[in-house]
Order: structure tokens, then sequence, then C-alpha cells
């Protein structure tokens, strides 16, 4: 019995076309490099970790405003979830990357030193924060768009006090939010040249300190 010949008349099945892989160009790997880091860079942010969390409370009806205020249990709440999830977000991106947690955020420097040198930091900062603040006062008025913070409405124990001290800027105005967003830049300057994170977290954690305790005795700028 004669095979049916194929279309090169030879009665065998012609072979089907190999594709050859085509590799990514170099400007190809550095934008899907640049929109990978970007992406994990939102990931990281707190954004989408708090808009989370605070959906979850809001699904078991955990209530956001107490008597018209910010409640401190809420905002414990979305502190402590956004912070492990975030964490959780970086241990897992880092691992991804094949790298190690601990080498990258802790290096091979002393902690006791880089607690210190955060320490000395406190002071120059809450200078910095304070004169970025009263320039856009004067010269952008507009931006100080919230006349009371609130979170003040918060600082009466000494839970409600644990609570706002982890609590975030984006209610606290446009002017705050650019002055805590340029210091934020600068810790994580200070990362990328000293590549630990003890100095930045001490120097936040001074930081948040001191405006607390600040706005407790004087009440706050």
């Amino acid at each position: 019995m004669t095979s049916p010949l194929d279309s090169t008349g030879t009665g065998l099945d012609a072979p089907a076309p190999v594709e050859i892989p085509v590799e990514p160009t170099r400007h190809e790997r550095r934008s899907m490099e640049r929109l990978r880091a970007a992406l994990e860079v939102f990931l990281c942010s707190g954004i989408p970790t708090q808009l989370f969390v605070s959906g979850l409370l809001l699904a078991v009806h955990v209530p956001s405003l107490k008597d018209g205020q910010l409640d401190a249990t809420w905002v414990s709440l979305v502190t402590l979830g956004d912070t492990l999830l975030v964490i959780g977000l970086a241990v897992l991106l880092i691992r991804s990357h094949g790298e190690s947690p601990r080498e990258l955020f802790f290096d091979s420097r002393p902690a006791s030193i880089e607690a210190v040198y955060g320490l000395l930091l406190v002071l120059p900062l809450l200078m910095g924060v304070g004169l970025v603040v009263l320039w856009l006062r004067l010269s952008l008025p507009a931006l100080h768009n919230i006349t009371e913070n609130p979170f003040s409405a918060m600082l009466h124990s000494r839970l409600e006090t644990a609570a706002a001290f982890g609590a975030g800027h984006w209610v606290q105005g446009w002017d705050a939010s650019i002055a805590i967003g340029l210091l934020g830049a600068v810790w994580g300057f200070i990362y990328l040249r000293r590549r630990s994170v003890v100095a930045p977290m001490v120097s936040h954690a001074g930081f948040n300190s001191v405006e607390i305790i600040q706005f407790l005795i004087g009440g706050g700028v």
C-alpha cells in the first residue's frame, strides 16, 4: 500500500519547524528588572498591606472610629498586621533572589555601634523635619490641610500612646506627609550606605518617641 505524498512529493511528512528561543536584549532585561523592582517596592511600601489589613478588619466589623476619632485598637491592629506582612514579603522576595535576609539587613557591622549611630541621628533629624514643615507652611500654606493631628485624640493612656507610636502619617496632612517622606528617604540612604537596618530602626524609634513625649508635654508642631 502506497502512502500519500506530502507537499514535497517525497511521501514523507515534513518535520515541524524548530522554534529557536529569542534571548531578550540587554535593554529588555534591564526594563524587566526595573519593572520587577518597582513592583516589589510597591508591595513592600505598606500601601497594599495596609489596605488588605484594613479591609480584613472591616470585614470582621472592627470599627476604625470611636466617638468621631481614630480608634486605638484599630490603629494598633492595622500597624501590627502591616508590619508582619511587610516583613514577610521582604523576606520572601529577598530569598526569591537567592540572597540572605540576615546579610542584607545586618551585613557585618556591630549592632551596638549602629544603635548608637541611630540615636545620634535623632536630634538632627527632628530639627530637619521641623524646618521642612515650617518652610512648607510658610511658602505653601495650602499643604497644611489638617489643622489637628487625628492621632492626638489617642494620646491619653500608655496603651493608646503605644498605638500612636506605630501609626502612619497619611492622615496628618500633605505637609507632614512630604516631610516624613523625605525623612524616610534619609533613612533609606543611611541603610544603603551602611548596609544595616539597625541605625535607621533605632533612629526611627527614637524620632517617634521624642515626638510623642514632646506632644504629651507641650503639644505637637
